[in-house]
């Protein structure tokens, strides 16, 4: 009786939660329920039959959410009542006749409880399905059924389309990922299964569950280090638990698995159509919330070339999670700056996560082991798309090669290059009768051997000509562009300071500027003092001299 005393009474920090619950066993038309309760912990299997009168009225259609609710705490008490019989026989050596036929009634009523519990957590309000969750993984979990619980719960969750409350739901189960690993890896291991079922069936549901699937990713978060503490909600059971632990091997083996099934999960998913409207967001977490957290994370590698053959933002995006594998994990990519070189187009400067691409680009462009022909082709590609860019991308852009010219001072001969035919071209920014655009690829621009238009850098012709862009931007209409223009006339190969100390500004930051910045910019700086007029006037107005400058 002690140890039922114990079962029923809980920790002294459960009590007061615990007495909360025992006020809405006897709430609304709980006397009947709290009755058959009493009846039960008095007198145990002998009024088991209990429990089936309480089932039967569970599962009725018509019924208040606060007698529902005191029905389902009636339940898990009434069951917890009984724990000790169940742990003294699975203990025994040999179980009777009778008692193993009691054992497989109370087990049937158990399911049946933790389905009418789905059920609840699928179909009701917010309030109760948040309950019936709690209380189905905590059984759940007591009786050695989590998996299975939490199978019915996600299988639901990813394919039904009927379910009520789907984003509540969701945030409700998503609490329990954030929190605990076990309920982690049992969730991942079941999506990475349903994944494999729908991929092996070609479903024309595809899509939707790809996006829930990834809804749910969106709640995990893998721990870091084998070091961080292991939270399991098994732990509630000690007996559950104990039996869970063999199968650990200790929290660097459950690290492990938490990796692997994280990892396979993520894979499983990508290989499936996914909606249009996720494959960017996708491709934007992948850098830091997938890529650190999967033990083999070079498998992303199809994934991210496919991603960039779709063109747009698509490839925009994916050439970070590309150079993050090229980097740190070994792919041999050797086509990374012709597809970084094709990317820039004047559509980027429009882009949705343009800034976060331009400030990947210095990055990107930081080795000091790129050839001379591929220095000058992004030379060359960066100023002209500066000469129809916005003012804050034109900033950008030359910033950029600024940077580059500094790197590799070798390619400094193309800021003045003699021996070019190509003319230097004058840009009229003001005309609006003619667009930059048409002022560029006029006549104009017939000798040079510079093409734009080529997608391989190594046909552009950029080491044959010069940057004759810069005279145009030295005219532009903003002036914070037509001041950053003198910054190309100081040769970095006569200078002795640190190139940092010589360069205006952290190139990342040029990546941040807007128009409102510039705007509010030029409005700080001060000005010149300079004449309004050459004549001092001697009245407010002269009939004589109308116009007095």
């Amino acid at each position: 009786m002690g140890k039922r005393k114990r079962a029923l009474n809980g920790t002294p920090g459960d009590r007061k939660r615990k007495a909360g619950e025992n006020d809405e066993t006897q709430g609304r038309d709980g006397l009947d329920a709290q009755k058959l309760l009493n009846e039960i912990v008095e007198k145990g299997i002998e009024r088991m039959d209990n429990i089936q009168t309480l089932l039967n009225e569970m599962s009725a259609e018509s019924l208040e959410i606060s007698r529902r609710r005191t029905l389902i705490h009636a339940l898990r008490k009434s069951f917890a009542a009984l724990e000790d019989h169940f742990e003294s026989n699975q203990k025994a050596a040999t179980i009777d006749p009778e008692e193993a036929l009691v054992m497989t009634w109370l087990v049937a009523r158990r399911n049946t409880y933790l389905e009418t519990l789905s059920n609840y957590v699928l179909r009701e309000e917010s309030a109760l399905s948040e309950l019936a969750l709690a209380v189905l993984l905590t059984c759940a979990a007591r009786w050695n059924l989590f998996h299975g619980a939490l199978q019915g719960i996600v299988e639901h969750i990813l394919t039904d389309t009927d379910v009520e409350e789907l984003d509540t739901v969701i945030n409700h189960l998503g609490g329990y990922l954030r929190e605990f690993d076990d309920v982690r890896l049992s969730v991942l291991n079941l999506v990475d299964s349903i994944c494999k079922k729908y991929r092996r069936e070609h479903r024309n549901d595809e899509e939707l569950v790809t996006s829930r699937c990834l809804r749910l990713l969106d709640f995990v978060k893998i721990p870091k280090s084998v070091d961080e503490p292991v939270h399991l909600l098994e732990n509630k059971n000690k007996f559950a638990f104990r039996e869970r632990a063999k199968d650990l091997g200790g929290k660097s083996s459950y690290f492990k698995q938490e990796r692997k099934a994280f990892g396979e999960c993520w894979l499983n998913v990508l290989s499936m159509k996914l909606p249009d409207e996720s494959v960017d967001q996708v491709l934007s977490n992948l850098p830091e919330k997938v890529i650190p957290n999967m033990p083999e994370p070079i498998r992303l590698s199809d994934f991210l070339l496919s991603a960039y053959n779709r063109g747009g933002i698509s490839a925009v995006v994916s050439l970070e999670s590309l150079w993050i594998l090229i980097n740190s994990h070994g792919l041999d990519y050797p086509l990374f700056y012709e597809k970084l070189y094709g990317v820039l187009s004047p559509d980027l400067f429009f882009a949705r996560d343009r800034r976060k691409f331009m400030t990947l680009v210095p990055k990107f462009l930081s080795s000091g082991y790129i050839p001379v022909y591929l220095v000058a082709a992004f030379l060359k590609r960066l100023l002209r798309r500066a000469l129809w860019a916005p003012p804050q991308g034109a900033l950008w852009c030359m910033r950029v090669a600024l940077e580059l010219i500094h790197r590799h001072p070798s390619v400094v001969v193309l800021v003045h290059n003699p021996e070019t035919k190509a003319r230097r071209v004058v840009v009229n920014f003001s005309q609006p009768s003619q667009p930059v655009e048409e002022q560029i690829h006029g006549t104009q621009l017939s000798e040079d051997v510079f093409d734009d238009d080529t997608v391989d850098p190594k046909k552009s012709n950029a080491d044959k000509t010069s940057l004759w862009e810069l005279e145009a931007l030295k005219q532009h209409y903003c002036p914070a562009v037509a001041r950053l223009y003198h910054s190309f006339e100081k040769d970095p190969r006569s200078m002795k300071a640190p190139r940092d100390a010589t360069l205006p500004g952290i190139v990342e930051d040029y990546a941040n500027i807007s128009f409102t910045d510039l705007f509010e910019a030029e409005l700080r700086r001060k000005a010149k003092e300079c004449p309004l007029a050459y004549t001092a006037p001697r009245r407010a107005l002269d009939t004589n001299n109308p116009v007095q400058w």
